[in-house]
């Protein structure tokens, strides 16, 4: 992992600590910070910068989908005998 780290550039260095420290949960901060030799904060910095980029995605795909809300086949209408 510390060799994978090394080779990454300053963004996806923040990103890859923030990644790997959600997947450990309750402590994962404090020891990939420790693992990496990366203050706490960066680690934050790197969490805020993947939300932002998970709810521009998010908005990306909802304006780029084919389906619109009404849109396909129409429900056919039965005639009532009177």
């Amino acid at each position: 992992m510390q060799l994978h780290y090394g080779c990454l550039s300053i963004k996806d260095r923040r990103r890859c600590a923030a990644v790997e420290a959600d997947k450990l949960a309750r402590g994962g901060l404090a020891y990939i910070g420790n693992l990496l030799g990366i203050d706490d904060e960066i680690i934050q910095r790197g969490k805020r910068e993947l939300e932002v980029m998970m709810e521009a995605a998010d908005d990306a795909i909802t304006a780029w989908c084919q389906c619109k809300a009404g849109g396909g086949r129409k429900k056919r209408q039965l005639e009532t005998e009177t």
